[in-house]
């Protein structure tokens, strides 16, 4: 594979996985053979550069700090293959043994710790191959969405999943809104069976945090069950933009305490890691947070 170093990086093209059908791009220092690896997965339609290159400045942020990374193309996406040279879906479909393909790979390479770092949908497939793959160390995630896509759900309606009648009221104030609603232009009933699950899926957590209460004990919610599978094991950090939507994602699920989970919102940060501020604020509070001594993590 061809390898290119400048600027004192060393950045090397690898495929993997299955017939090699999965890409990516490792980045260390030149001359510097760190233990520790991030594989950093992609976001959306992105490739492995990432949105606006926000992968590449994440990559290099870590060399500098002495970790290794790996950033790479889920199939179907950038320069990795899917069956039949097809595209696939941001979130249904399930990525889970691609990312353990990536800590294979870095594994062959010798490095012997990962983190693994997701943005947005990256971050939702990343906690996943989390709670299945106990090799995960930790957890860098970035304005994670959701912890379970609805089954059967259209992408279309992705921006839409979370929408609270809140949100929603915001909306018609506004004439565009309103313009795409009398046009035909909006999925009025794909709308309102959004809204009617979650109002369900509302009542149903309020539900059962009532009973928790006076002392029932109920199963656990799929989040629930993974925060409780990953504080075992795992460190987890969640990094939010403030006014985020995902931040009602996480107290509807967990109320005030994150059940393990370390979050933080961050004011100098937007949902794609824009511009390289935005990176480099990120990469610090990573690697601050990779370097704290394992143990019981807290959320903040």
């Amino acid at each position: 594979m061809a390898v290119l170093c400048q600027a004192g990086y060393e950045e090397c093209a690898v495929r993997f996985g299955t017939g090699a059908m999965l890409f990516g791009v490792t980045c260390r220092l030149v001359g510097f053979a760190p233990e520790q690896a991030v594989l950093i997965v992609s976001s959306g339609g992105d490739p492995h550069y990432g949105y606006a290159r926000n992968a590449v400045d994440l990559a290099r942020h870590f060399a500098r700090a002495g970790i290794a990374s790996l950033r790479m193309d889920f199939s179907g996406l950038g320069d990795s293959l899917a069956p039949g040279d097809g595209e696939t879906h941001v979130f249904e479909t399930d990525r889970r043994a691609e990312i353990s393909a990536g800590l294979d790979a870095l594994a062959r390479l010798g490095y012997q710790r990962f983190a693994v770092l997701g943005v947005c949908s990256g971050a939702y497939h990343a906690f996943h191959a989390g709670v299945a793959d106990a090799r995960v160390g930790a957890l860098l995630l970035v304005n994670f969405p959701m912890f379970q896509w609805p089954a059967g759900e259209k992408i279309e309606n992705f921006s839409f999943v979370w929408d609270t009648p809140q949100r929603i009221a915001g909306t018609l104030k506004k004439a565009a809104s309103w313009r795409k609603l009398l046009t035909g232009q909006v999925d009025i009933a794909g709308r309102l069976a959004l809204q009617a699950r979650w109002w369900g899926a509302k009542a149903s957590k309020l539900s059962a945090r009532a009973a928790r209460l006076v002392g029932w004990r109920l199963r656990l919610s799929f989040a629930q069950s993974a925060a409780q599978t990953l504080a075992r094991r795992t460190r987890t950090l969640m990094l939010m933009a403030p006014g985020e939507a995902e931040i009602a994602v996480l107290a509807d699920e967990f109320g005030d305490a994150t059940a393990g989970i370390t979050t933080r919102i961050v004011p100098e940060i937007n949902h794609s890691l824009t511009t390289r501020a935005m990176r480099k604020r990120t990469v610090t509070l990573m690697l601050d947070f990779l370097a704290a001594q394992p143990g019981p993590v807290a959320a903040e």
